[in-house]
Formats: structure tokens, sequence, C-alpha cells
């Protein structure tokens, strides 16, 4: 927990004419809860110097356990990344505090609307089942987060994607690596996810790989790439054995 790398990706495509866009995807930073919050803020300063078109939040930027100055602070800390194109942001499983909603005894530490606040404040987007067209040639979807597994009734990505435009670069921004065959069925060019962490603790990230689910890295379903972080932190314990800390700068060429 006391290295954060970055990790990079290189992508090419013939729908972006004379152009070329860089994304920065931050995921699961569980803020203030495992791990050393300077040296997240000093990560954050390097994520600057990489002057990214495109930045993405893919949710779990903070979780039950953050409080409601930690969590302002980290936000606030995000929104100073310089971009082209700005900064985009999805829920995660953890974002609204799920599993202390004992609210009346003082175990939650934000509302949902101080949360959204903190988000809006610092000119972030949230694409929460919703879209937005970046300089005529990226769809960036953003969905709600699936919960257990896909547990739950979401919009279609059909319906938040309504009839794109095909020879545009679709990127679909789901917390959890879930519908990904079906995103390719529908003709996206990238999916972004976190959540899994790379396993963090020996032996889920093993577990993972044998079942046959995405755990980390770049898979290749059909013509659409998935990329799956293992966040830029971890979840519970202050300890990782698996994957890394991390955040991504995906090229598109």
């Amino acid at each position: 927990m006391n290295h954060i790398e970055l990790t990079e990706y290189n992508l090419t495509t013939d729908k972006i004419d004379n152009e070329s866009y860089s994304i920065l995807f931050i995921s699961d930073v569980h803020y203030g809860t495992v791990q050393n919050t300077q040296l997240v803020k000093d990560s954050i300063l390097k994520m600057n110097n990489l002057k990214p078109d495109i930045v993405v939040l893919g949710g779990d930027i903070v979780d039950e356990r953050t409080t409601k100055e930690d969590m302002q602070e980290i936000f606030k800390e995000l929104g100073k990344i310089n971009s082209t194109y700005g900064t985009y942001y999805i829920f995660g499983n953890h974002d609204r505090q799920p599993y202390t909603t004992d609210y009346e005894n003082g175990n939650r530490t934000f509302t949902d609307s101080d949360l959204n606040q903190s988000i809006e404040k610092n000119r972030i987007k949230i694409l929460n089942d919703d879209k937005i067209i970046i300089n005529n040639d990226i769809v960036l979807a953003g969905r709600s987060d699936a919960e257990w597994e896909d547990s739950i009734n979401r919009t279609d990505v059909n319906e938040i994607l309504n009839e794109s435009d095909l020879s545009k670069y679709i990127v679909v921004l789901d917390h959890q690596p879930v519908e990904y065959e079906k995103n390719s069925q529908e003709h996206v060019d990238l999916q972004l996810s976190g959540h899994t962490h790379g396993g963090q603790v020996f032996p889920y990230g093993t577990l993972y790989n044998l079942s046959g689910r995405l755990n980390y890295g770049e898979y290749e379903i059909g013509d659409m790439k998935q990329i799956v972080s293992s966040g830029l932190t971890g979840w519970g314990w202050p300890m990782r054995n698996e994957a890394k800390c991390e955040y991504v700068l995906i090229n598109i060429n």
C-alpha cells in the first residue's frame, strides 16, 4: 500500500481522424481509510503532469469509513487535475456508504446530497446512466453501479447510448467489470472498470481468474477492449499482495 504506480495502455482505432486522446482512469481510492492520504495527494500531483485529455473517476473514491471532511477533501484534490475535456464520475458500490445505513445513530458520515454537492462543486460531472459526446469524436457513457454483480435491474446500455453514431469511439464506464459481452455486441469500443482491486489479498485474485471472471488488466471481448484497474488503493485492510496500487493512462491513437 506504500507504492502507487502509473500503468499505461496504448489502443488504436480507425474511428478517429487526425486526433489522439488520453484518458486518465482513477478508481477505488477509498480515501481516508487504508491508504496514506499524503501519498494519494502526491500521486494526484503526478497525474496532473500527464496533462490528460479526459479524466474518469471509476467509483469507490470514498467508502463507508470515509469521514465527511475526507470526502470533501478528496474531491477537491481530484478536481485540481487539469484536462482538456473535463473530469467525469461514476458511482461504485461503496461511495454512498450503503453498509452504514443506520443514519440516525451517526454511522453514516455524509448524505447523498453532501456527496453530489462535493463532486459537482469541484467541476466534476456525474454520469449516472447518462452519456456525453466529447469533441464529436468520443461517446462517454457512465453506468449506475451493478451492486451485487448485476443483481439489480439497470437502465439498458441501449437506452443510454440511444442510437449513438457508431462511427464515434464509444467508451462505457462501469465500476464493476460486468455486461462486457453485451457491450461488445452493442459496438462499444472500450469499457473501463475497477472494483476487483486485482484481488488485493491472496487468494482472491487467483480465485477470480480460475472462475473465468475478469480480474485485472486488458481483455479483448470481440472487437471491444476491456480494461480493469486494480485501483489506486484497496479496501478493508492496509495490505496488498496481489496486483498493485495504480492509476491508469489510456492513449487512444
